[in-house]
Formats: structure tokens, C-alpha cells, sequence
């Protein structure tokens, strides 16, 4: 299955946690529903973004394999409408480590 992606990030020659990490700073700067590809070579960093995924409600992770390459991770950034009181509609945006609510 091949997916389209919008940002690539080769992180084989890096070692855990380093390739997590770089993975939370590109999707601080991506855009709602872009796609990050990781490539690493680390077998402890599959559990890492594993586990770094399945704790942050502002990614998914929409396919994981291992190639000749490495092992790879296809990851969407999203931006989650909140529900507000209030007519105008409240979106979550991720930035650095600190959300910012946005009315639009």
C-alpha cells in the first residue's frame, strides 16, 4: 500500500529517543491533515512512536512497515474541533508544547 506524504523525515542514523523527538517538532510546524513520513533503523523507536501516537489526540498514525529501508511510519497531524457554547466554531491547534485555542 503505497500513501502520499507531505514531509519526510530520515531519522536512520539517529538513536532513541531522538527520532521521537524530531518527530513531535515537525508535527508542532505541519498543517491539519498533512502527512509525516519517518524513516528510522531503530527497532526501539517502533515503540516509541508506538506509544508517542497513541498518547497525542493531535496525530494518527495511518500506516506502519518495515522495508529495506527501515522501518516506516506514516503519520497525519489533525486539528480537532472543539465543542463550544458559543456559535463560533473553537478549533485546537498544536504548537511547541502549548495549545492555543483559535476562534475563527
Amino acid at each position: 500500500m503505497t500513501t502520499e506524504f507531505d514531509v519526510y523525515l530520515d531519522c536512520r542514523q539517529d538513536e532513541p529517543p531522538l527520532p521521537t523527538i524530531r518527530t513531535k517538532k515537525m508535527l508542532d510546524v505541519m498543517q491539519d491533515g498533512e502527512v509525516l513520513k519517518l524513516v528510522t533503523r531503530s527497532e526501539g523507536t517502533v515503540k516509541n512512536i508506538r506509544t508517542f501516537v497513541a498518547n497525542n489526540t493531535f496525530c494518527s498514525l495511518l500506516q506502519e512497515s518495515k522495508e529495506q529501508e527501515g522501518y516506516i511510519f506514516l503519520i497525519k497531524k489533525h486539528c480537532f474541533l472543539l465543542e463550544a457554547h458559543s456559535q463560533v466554531p473553537t478549533y485546537l491547534l498544536y504548537n511547541e508544547n502549548i495549545p492555543e485555542i483559535v476562534h475563527w
